[in-house]
Parts: C-alpha cells; sequence; structure tokens
C-alpha cells in the first residue's frame, strides 16, 4: 500500500500532495479568517471530490484509450 502511495508518478501521489500543499496555504493565507480548518460538512466535499474529478478522470482516460487503440489497429 506504501509504494501506492509514495510512487512519485502516480496520480493518487499527486492528488494528496497538492491537495496538502493547498490546505498548508489556506491555513496560512485563509480566505476567510473564521473559517475552521475542518468543517462539518468535509465529507461532502470529499464525495464530490471523488466523484466530480476521479471518476470523470477514469471516463475520459478510457474513452481515449478505446479510440487511440482503435485508430492503432486500422
Amino acid at each position: 500500500m506504501l509504494q501506492i502511495l509514495w510512487d512519485t508518478r502516480s496520480y493518487f501521489f499527486w492528488l494528496l500532495a497538492v491537495s496538502f500543499l493547498c490546505f498548508i496555504l489556506e491555513r496560512l493565507w485563509p480566505w476567510r479568517r473564521q473559517q475552521r480548518a475542518l468543517r462539518p460538512q468535509i465529507t461532502q466535499d470529499l464525495f464530490w471530490r471523488i466523484f466530480n474529478g476521479h471518476y470523470p478522470g477514469i471516463a475520459v482516460a478510457l474513452r481515449v484509450k478505446s479510440t487511440m487503440g482503435a485508430a492503432v489497429s486500422r
């Protein structure tokens, strides 16, 4: 499992790295001073991040793969 997490060529590694960087920057220079780090709706935010970010990316990759496979096999 750690090999998957720390493989610097993987999507998941960069997703975690960029998310952590954004979290740190938001704590240093918040958009709204009164906003807490972990708000009650954090689970909903995570759900929408996965649903709107991860799954469409997989769908696009599969579509490109099938299109390229058909183009190459001609």
